[in-house]
């Protein structure tokens, strides 16, 4: 149960390395921006429109409100509109930590053969994937403002998932309960408490990540030098 669990976590992290290497300080090329984008979007419809084929349908479980969804949303338009700066940036320190955490822990709620269950694997897998190679992006720099958007932007869609859930009853983002399979929100205390824990390792997470991206200094002007210098 342990290795079917983790293959697909250890798949993405090998595949992403040896694509890693080999683009090494080169941006990411057309072909697999459109193969990222492909699967990243065929995958979230798979998500939206099947429950609807299914008959399965519902507002407390299937709306696209879960932190997966939003990443995905946001890596697909960075995908297509790679000048905005912005939303890659987003797209990084989204990405990463929701495609480790979703095939370390996966919360699914579908088995195989339901389409969900593989389309859970291949949008998680693609998403860290997609950041994991943001990351050896050498042309992807960041400033440590980058945490606090990123913060800012996590809290404000968790507070949307939130009002969601009084909506509807459901729990999306886990904000009103831990996901039934174990997960490190189980380590964080009871509610609500595990929220704020969480909401406090996210800034951990995103500085992090955006360490290793900082843009690089500009050197100063050179100064006078007497002659004699």
């Amino acid at each position: 149960m342990i290795l079917r669990t983790w293959a697909p976590l250890t798949v993405t992290l090998a595949a992403t390395a040896a694509a890693g290497l080999y683009l090494r300080r080169r941006s990411l090329g057309r072909s697999l921006r459109f193969v990222t984008l492909a699967a990243l979007l065929g995958s979230e419809l798979v998500v939206l429109l099947w429950p609807l084929q299914s008959h399965s349908w519902s507002t407390a479980t299937t709306l696209p409100l879960q932190l997966s969804d939003i990443a995905t949303f946001v890596c697909v338009v960075s995908l297509a509109v790679p000048r905005s700066s912005r939303l890659v940036e987003l797209a990084y320190l989204w990405s990463v930590p929701a495609g480790l955490l979703g095939l370390a822990f996966p919360a699914i709620g579908a088995s195989a053969p339901s389409p969900l269950f593989y389309a859970f694997y291949v949008d998680h897998g693609t998403l860290l994937f997609y950041g994991v190679l943001l990351g050896f992006d050498s042309s992807l720099h960041l400033t440590m403002g980058a945490v606090l958007r990123a913060f800012v932007a996590t809290v404000t869609w968790g507070a949307i998932a939130g009002l969601a859930n009084l909506a509807t009853g459901g729990d999306y983002m886990f904000v009103r309960r831990p996901p039934p399979t174990w997960s490190p929100l189980l380590l964080m205390g009871p509610w609500p408490w595990y929220v704020f824990s969480a909401a406090g390792i996210s800034v951990v997470v995103f500085s992090s990540l955006t360490w290793p991206k900082l843009a690089p200094r500009r050197p100063p002007p050179p100064s006078a030098q007497s002659w004699g210098g």
